[in-house]
C-alpha cells in the first residue's frame, strides 16, 4: 500500500493513481475499501473512547438514533461519490442488468452490479427511458427461508405464505427462484406486486411470522438498489465490528440494535446461522484482500492485547480510552505508542491518531495516514500568527473511502476541555469525514518539514497558504453544521474605526435565536458597546462601536432550536479598536437580536416581517404601527441605556386589525422598545419584538401618558388630546377622543352622549390638584360607567 510521509518516516506512492479515483467509476476494490475503512473506524472508536455515553452517540443507549445518523453519513458519502460520466453512458441497458441481477450468484449478475449505477425509485418514475420492468422495483419484496414441501408450485408457495402466515389475502403478480450467494441454496424468492401499497401491506404484516410454528423462519424485506445493498454490507461489517465489544449488538432489516432487548423467535442456533449468512460476504472480500505482512507483525501484540483488554473492560463496565489533561498542559508526558495508550488507557491527540492509524491498518489493511500539523484548539489565541517556525501542536488521520481521501479526528470526535480545563466525553459524528472545506478552518497539514508536499493533505482543490489558515476565521462545528456563515469578515482579528459592523448569514437553517458578548482585555463585559439587529429571517448584523481604544473579544451564540436550552458558541472574533466616537452613546444592555420573533406569526401580527429593527426618531415621540389578523392583547416598555424600564412612557391603541404603539423619550440617546403580546392559548404576555430606537432630540413633555385600563384598547379608544397625563389646574383643557363602540362618556362627573360622529371633543375647566378620571358606556341602558382614561390635575 503506497503511503505518504507522515512524520513516522513512511512514504507515500502512487500519489497520483490514489488522487485519480476520486473521479473513477467506483469499482468493486474501492467498495472494499470503504466497507473496511468504516470497519476501521467503528474499530478505533470502539478502543480509543468506548463509552455508554459517546461510541457513536450514546450506541448502546440510544442504538435506533444513532444507526439512522450513521446511515444517513454513509449514504450522504456514497450518494455524493457515486455519480460519474462513465455511468451515464448505456444506461437503460445497464440498469437493466442491474434489476435482473439483484439477487443473481451469477458471475455476470455480479459483474453488472459492480459498476452499475444507484437506480432509486424516484429517478425510475420520472425517467421515461427506463423500461417498464424497471420501474416495478418498489412493487418487489425478497422471501428467504421459505420452508420446503411437496408443492414445487412458486406462485402457490408463496401465496400459502401470505394466507397462513402473514394472514392477508394478496396473491403475487409473478415469481421467481433463485440461488442464494452465501448458501448456494435455491431459497430465495423473488416476488412481484401489484402495487405498492401491497409491499406496504406485506411488510405491515411479517411480524405475524414470529408466532407461527410452519413460517417463523421466514425472512422478508423489500428488494434494494445496488447503492442500497452496498450501505447496509457496510452497515453489517459495522456490526460485525461492535460484536467483538458487545455480542449482544445485531442487525435487525437495517438497523443496529441491542438483542438482548429484543424478543427474538429465533433458536440460538439459528440465530447463529442467520448472523453467520449476514457476515459471509464481508469475510470473503476480507480474505481477497492482500495483507501487509510487516505491519501484522508490527501491529500483532497491539491486537491480543485489545482482545483481553475488551474481555476485562466488559467485565469492569471500564472506558477504553480519555483524554490525558495533565499532560495537554505540560504536567506529565503521554502514551504515543500504541500499545502503549490501551495499556494507559489515556493519551494525547498523537496516541489518538497513532492507535487509530494502527488499528485501521491492522483490522482492514485499509488506506489510512497520520497527519500532524497546526489546529486551532483549546489552546488557540486569537490573533496569533502561526508560522512554519510554529511547532506543530496537533494530529489527525485521513482513511481512502469511496474513492477519495477522508479525514477523521479521533480526539475532537471524543469531547472536549471545558472552562475548568476537565475533558467532557462527548462524541461528535461532526469529525466523521468530515468536508475538507470545514477542516480546514481548525486543521493545517504541515508534516516532516515539507510545506509543499502536505499541501495536498488539505484535500482541497485550492490549498490555502499558512498565513491565510492563521488569519482565517475560524467558526464552531455547530456553525459549519448549520451552514451559518459571516460573509463580509473572514478573519479572527477585526479593525475598528470607530464603528464597525458584521453581517451574519444562515442560508440552510434559520437561526431562531442569537445572543453576542463584548468583552475587553479584562475580560469585563461591555455590552453596551455592542448591538444585535436582525435583518431578515436568515440574517442579522452586529454593529460594535466601543467606548474606548483597545483591544476587545466579541463571542457569538446561536441556535436553530428554539427549545434547546442555553445556545451553542458560533464563532469567537478579536476586535482591535483604533478610534472611538467624539459622542459615545451606549446601547441598552440587550445582548439577543432586535426585531420580530420567529413566532409573531402565530402570534397574530400581520406584517412584522416589513418592520425595521433598528430605527430613528428625531423629536422624542414615537409611533408604530402594526397590522394583526385578529385581535391581538398587547403591552409594551421601554429601556434606557441605565436599564430602567417604564410602561408610563408608552400607550398602546388598538382597532380590529391593528395596533398601535406610542412611546415618549425625554432624553437623547438609545432606547430599547419591548412589545409583549399572548400566544394563542396562554394567557401570559411574552416577548413578541424588540426594537431599537436612537433618539435624536429629547421629548418636549417629559410627562407620561395618561393612564389606560383593558377597556380602552376594548373599546379601540384613540386620544388624539391631552397626550400627557399632568394636566393644569384652574384651565380649559381640551378632550378629544374617539370610539366606534362607546355611546356616553362621563368626565368629572358630566355626561356627553353620542351625536353623530365617533369622535367626542369636550373643554373642561380644570378644578383643584387632584385627578380626572374619562369613563364610557357602549351600552346606554347599562348601569355604570367603566374607566378609559386617568388624567392628573398638577399644581400651578
Amino acid at each position: 500500500m503506497g503511503k505518504k510521509n507522515n512524520g513516522n518516516g513512511n512514504t507515500r506512492n502512487k500519489s497520483t493513481q490514489d488522487k485519480s479515483k476520486s473521479n473513477d467509476v467506483i469499482d468493486g476494490n474501492t467498495l472494499d475499501d470503504s466497507v473496511s475503512v468504516i470497519g476501521a473506524i467503528t474499530e478505533a472508536h470502539n478502543v480509543i473512547y468506548n463509552d455508554d455515553e459517546t461510541m457513536f452517540g450514546h450506541l448502546f443507549d440510544n442504538t435506533q438514533s444513532q444507526s439512522n445518523k450513521l446511515k444517513r453519513k454513509l449514504s450522504t458519502v456514497s450518494d455524493s461519490e457515486s455519480e460519474s460520466d462513465s455511468l451515464k453512458t448505456t444506461k437503460q441497458q445497464k440498469r437493466t442488468k442491474n434489476l435482473q441481477a439483484t439477487v443473481s450468484g451469477s458471475a455476470e449478475g455480479n459483474k453488472t452490479k459492480s459498476v452499475s449505477n444507484v437506480i432509486t425509485e424516484a429517478e425510475v418514475h420520472m425517467d421515461s427511458s427506463i423500461s417498464p420492468d424497471l420501474r416495478i422495483l418498489s412493487q418487489m419484496i425478497i422471501i428467504r427461508n421459505l420452508p420446503e414441501s411437496t408443492n414445487e408450485n412458486i406462485e402457490s408457495k408463496v401465496s400459502a405464505l401470505f394466507r397462513e402466515g402473514l394472514k392477508v389475502q394478496i396473491t403475487p403478480i409473478n415469481c421467481e427462484r433463485k440461488q442464494s450467494r452465501s448458501t448456494h441454496t435455491k431459497g430465495v424468492f423473488i416476488v412481484s406486486c401489484k402495487s405498492k401499497a401491497v409491499v406496504n401491506d406485506v411488510m405491515s404484516a411479517k411480524y405475524k411470522l414470529k408466532s407461527s410454528r410452519q413460517y417463523s423462519d421466514v425472512f422478508i424485506h423489500r428488494d434494494q438498489t445496488v447503492q442500497q445493498r452496498i450501505e447496509r454490507k457496510n452497515f453489517q461489517t459495522i456490526v460485525d465490528v461492535l460484536k467483538s465489544v458487545d455480542p449482544h449488538i445485531n442487525m435487525k432489516g437495517a438497523e443496529v440494535i441491542a438483542s438482548r432487548y429484543v424478543n427474538s423467535r429465533r433458536s440460538s442456533e439459528n440465530r447463529s446461522e442467520h448472523e453467520n449468512r449476514g457476515t459471509s460476504h464481508t469475510q470473503q472480500n476480507t480474505s481477497r484482500r492482500e495483507t501487509n505482512n510487516s505491519t501484522r507483525s508490527n501491529t500483532s501484540n497491539l491486537h491480543s492485547y485489545y482482545n483481553t483488554r475488551t474481555s476485562h473492560r466488559e467485565q469492569n463496565n471500564e472506558h477504553s480510552c480519555s483524554y490525558n489533561v495533565t499532560a495537554y498542559f505540560g504536567g506529565e508526558s503521554a502514551a504515543r505508542e500504541p500499545i502503549d495508550v490501551l495499556k494507559s488507557k489515556s493519551s494525547v491527540c498523537e496516541g489518538y491518531a497513532r492507535l487509530f492509524h494502527a488499528l485501521c491498518v491492522y483490522r482492514k489493511d485499509v488506506k489510512c495516514q497520520k497527519i500532524s500539523g497546526f489546529s486551532k484548539g483549546y489552546g488557540h489565541q486569537l490573533g496569533t500568527i502561526i508560522s512554519y517556525q510554529t511547532k506543530t501542536d496537533h494530529a489527525w488521520n485521513v482513511v481512502f473511502v469511496l474513492g477519495k481521501w477522508r479525514f477523521i479526528e479521533t480526539t475532537w470526535g471524543a469531547g472536549s476541555l471545558d472552562d475548568q480545563k476537565t475533558f467532557v466525553k462527548k462524541f461528535s459524528n461532526f469529525y466523521f469525514l468530515t468536508k475538507p472545506e470545514h477542516f480546514i478552518e481548525d486543521h493545517f497539514p504541515y508534516i516532516n518539514n515539507d510545506a509543499e508536499g502536505s499541501k495536498e493533505w488539505q484535500l482541497l482543490k485550492r490549498p490555502v497558504s499558512l498565513e491565510e489558515f492563521s488569519k482565517t476565521l475560524k467558526t464552531t462545528k455547530f456553525a459549519r453544521e448549520w451552514g451559518v456563515i459571516f460573509p463580509s469578515h473572514k478573519h479572527e482579528v477585526v479593525k475598528v474605526d470607530r464603528k464597525a459592523s458584521i453581517p451574519i448569514e444562515s442560508k440552510q437553517n434559520t437561526l431562531v435565536s442569537v445572543k453576542v458578548n463584548l468583552y475587553n482585555s479584562n475580560t469585563e463585559l461591555c455590552n453596551n458597546s455592542v448591538v444585535l439587529v436582525k435583518d431578515n429571517g436568515s440574517k442579522c448584523t452586529i454593529t460594535i462601536m466601543p467606548k474606548e481604544i483597545g483591544k476587545y473579544t466579541l463571542k457569538v451564540y446561536g441556535t436553530i432550536d428554539q427549545s434547546q436550552t442555553g445556545m451553542p458558541k458560533l464563532t469567537e472574533y478579536m476586535i482591535d479598536c483604533t478610534s472611538t466616537e467624539d459622542e459615545f452613546m451606549p446601547y441598552p444592555e440587550h445582548n439577543r437580536f432586535y426585531g420580530p420573533s420567529n413566532d409573531c406569526n402565530i402570534r397574530g401580527f400581520a406584517n412584522f416581517d416589513s418592520i425595521p429593527a433598528f430605527q430613528i426618531c428625531k423629536n422624542g415621540e414615537f409611533e408604530l404601527k402594526i397590522k394583526t389578523n385578529r385581535t391581538v392583547k398587547v403591552s409594551a416598555n421601554i429601556f434606557e441605556t441605565d436599564g430602567s424600564r417604564s410602561s408610563d412612557f408608552v400607550m398602546i391603541e388598538q382597532s380590529n386589525d391593528s395596533v398601535c404603539v406610542k412611546a415618549r423619550f425625554i432624553n437623547k440617546g438609545y432606547y430599547k422598545l419591548t412589545i409583549f403580546s399572548e400566544l394563542e392559548g396562554n394567557d401570559k404576555h411574552s416577548e413578541a419584538m424588540n426594537i431599537l430606537v436612537l433618539n435624536k432630540v429629547g421629548a418636549k413633555f417629559s410627562t407620561p401618558f395618561p393612564k389606560t385600563y383593558s377597556s380602552t384598547k376594548e373599546y379601540n379608544c384613540h386620544l388624539i388630546e391631552p397626550l400627557v397625563r399632568n394636566i393644569p389646574s384652574n384651565s380649559n383643557v381640551r378632550f378629544v377622543m374617539s370610539s366606534p363602540v362607546i355611546e356616553q362618556i362621563l368626565i368629572d362627573g358630566k355626561v356627553y352622549k353620542k351625536e353623530n360622529s365617533e369622535t367626542w371633543d369636550v373643554t373642561l375647566k380644570t378644578g383643584d390638584p387632584g385627578e380626572v378620571k374619562v369613563s364610557a358606556k357602549t351600552d346606554i341602558n347599562a348601569k355604570s360607567f367603566t374607566s378609559i382614561y386617568l388624567f392628573v390635575v398638577d399644581s400651578e
